[in-house]
């Protein structure tokens, strides 16, 4: 586990990323997201601004099956076994 009162004695002031190196050395076994989300919700670091204006969505597909988006990762869903997880999902009815 994150020991937030380490990080305020050893490591105040340090980025996410430099704390997760130590974090793994140390053998700690969370990711890299959940360590940063446990820092910033105790305040010891700040979440970076959200994404600008120019960032604005598309339009949608107007035809259903004319855009698919997919994506993939893998999970230990039984135990002793990496399995991967593909979900197709329609741009114009959100249907996977």
């Amino acid at each position: 586990m994150v020991r937030c009162e380490r990080y305020k004695r050893r490591h105040k002031g340090w980025s996410a990323k430099h704390l997760y190196a130590w974090y793994r050395r140390d053998g700690g076994g969370r990711s890299h997201s959940w360590v940063k989300s446990r820092l910033q919700h105790d305040g010891l670091i700040t979440k970076p601004p959200g994404r600008g204006k120019h960032r604005k969505k598309w339009e949608r597909s107007p035809w259903p099956r004319m855009m698919l988006h997919q994506d993939g990762s893998t999970h230990a869903w039984v135990p002793g076994s990496q399995w991967d997880l593909i979900v197709t999902m329609d741009d114009a009815t959100n249907e996977h």
